[in-house]
């Protein structure tokens, strides 16, 4: 039997923008430590955005073979008018100890159809000490607004992985085998009848109500940045930067666990239990209708709050070998200090550098590096070796899954025959190093994609290519 699927929709998008941009020299306004006079840009811009999805009775229905829950149709519009203003200033140049020490900085301000009104800045600062060191700076405010899929998807059921019901049984000296009491569970609705009887969903999977949230307000973070450039007067070719970044998000547009929603509820938060309907017998599981079937509610709220904190450093080294061409050498390292996340104010703040699962989510590697070294030849030959690195990253969810580090080599080469044609080819993963495995629980209803992370790892193995441009007149 075959059971035909469709879901018909479309996109559309209205963008309407204008702007002026002059120079303040011809009104006598610039540093008097600069040659340069200030450059404005001051403008407004018009968006609308229009989403339909329409899935055919099939998709609505949760019929599909591994749907998981019924496809809901949404239709929805955001609409938003927005006035800018950037400016970059020159404070000094030529001088002792500043070669340039310049300012640049913006403003937009945002108004919603929903009611919602945001402002938005950066600032940003540089100053070229001399040739061979730079210092940067930045500070900016960003917001994200909701998008009409998370503004209007009806409410519908999806399922989450859980291995068991916690207050289902056994139960031993008045406790599942999640140590939970009768007084814990019976917060979410259990009752003596019921408790240590709850039949536990064989496929693992749960209920729980998803959906959008009209009431979203727009995510807000806030960024700070330092930095150092070096050049090293002895050796002209080899160029250092140093950058920290801290970034504080709030108001993040998201949708509690439901496992954690039902712990908190069990832990005695009574506004997570409202969140919590059992079944006639106590499941969470059995049947898909809202009104009947035992769930979970977990609709998009503006709830989560993350701080991450990081180093990125690059290099890069260009060396001359006479009548063989020139090595260029390059290497960029990402270190993630800290990755600081809480479901919500006021929950348990869970740092997610180097983990994964649970408050986590996907996987985040706290150590991260690109290496490349590539030939250039005087034949209009180019090769190139790489090197990709993945750190470990720890499995906070139960099943206990860690993630080892992964390295990865590529090999390229180019070859330039004309200004007008090219060949490119090459081995990406060259020792076929296979992705880590981690079972249901990357998804398909968590964070990856079948059983990892294709978005982080290789999930091809070894991968060969090659590509001939031609370009015509």
């Amino acid at each position: 039997l075959t059971l035909p699927l469709s879901t018909p929709g479309s996109t559309d998008q209205t963008n309407v923008s204008g702007h002026l941009a002059g120079n303040l020299a011809e009104y006598g306004v610039k540093s008097p430590f600069a040659l340069a006079a200030p450059g404005v840009v001051i403008g407004a811009e018009y968006r609308r955005e229009h989403l339909t999805y329409n899935p055919d009775e099939a998709f609505r229905s949760g019929d599909g073979a591994g749907q998981g829950g019924a496809s809901r149709p949404v239709s929805g519009g955001i609409e938003v008018s927005e006035f800018f203003v950037e400016a970059g200033v020159p404070l000094v140049e030529d001088a002792p100890y500043a070669d340039e020490l310049s300012l640049d900085g913006g403003y937009r301000y945002s108004d919603y159809d929903y009611g919602k009104e945001t402002d938005t800045f950066g600032i940003r600062a540089s100053w070229a000490i001399n040739a061979g060191v730079r210092l940067r700076a930045s500070i900016q405010r960003a917001i994200r607004g909701p998008n009409v899929r998370e503004r209007f998807l009806p409410p519908g059921f999806t399922l989450f992985d859980m291995n068991a019901d916690p207050c289902g049984g056994p139960v031993s000296n008045g406790k599942t085998a999640a140590g939970r009491t009768f007084e814990e569970c019976a917060r979410s609705g259990v009752t003596s009848a019921q408790f240590g009887r709850i039949e536990h969903s064989p496929a693992n999977q749960y209920n729980y109500l998803q959906g959008g949230n009209t009431d979203l307000a727009p995510e807000e973070s806030d960024t700070y940045a330092y930095g150092l450039v070096w050049t090293p007067p002895f050796l002209d070719r080899l160029t250092f930067s140093l950058d920290y970044y801290s970034i504080e998000i709030r108001k993040g547009i998201s949708a509690l666990r439901p496992n954690f929603i039902l712990d908190q509820c069990l832990d005695g938060n009574t506004a997570q239990c409202a969140k919590v309907s059992r079944g006639r017998g106590g499941d969470l599981w059995l049947g898909s209708d809202i009104e009947e079937s035992g769930h979970v509610v977990s609709l998009l709220d503006n709830l989560a709050v993350e701080k991450v904190q990081g180093f990125d450093l690059t290099a890069s080294y260009s060396l001359d070998i006479g009548d063989w061409g020139r090595l260029n050498l390059s290497d960029v390292l990402s270190i993630t200090s800290t990755w600081e996340r809480q479901e919500l104010s006021g929950a348990p703040k869970v740092d997610c550098a180097g983990n994964w699962g649970a408050t986590c989510g996907s996987p985040n590697p706290g150590l991260r590096n690109k290496f490349s070294l590539a030939w250039l030849t005087p034949w209009q030959v180019r090769a190139t070796l790489g090197w990709r690195f993945i750190g470990s990253i720890t499995d906070l969810n139960a099943t206990g899954i860690d993630l080892g580090a992964r390295h990865y080599f590529d090999l390229s080469a180019g070859w330039d025959y004309s200004n007008t044609a090219s060949l490119r080819l090459g081995i990406n993963n060259l020792l076929d190093k296979s992705p880590p495995i981690v079972g249901s629980a990357a998804g398909p209803f968590n964070y990856g994609n079948g059983n990892t992370f294709p978005g982080l790892y290789d999930a091809l193995g070894r991968y060969a290519f090659i590509a001939l441009t031609i370009e015509f007149p």
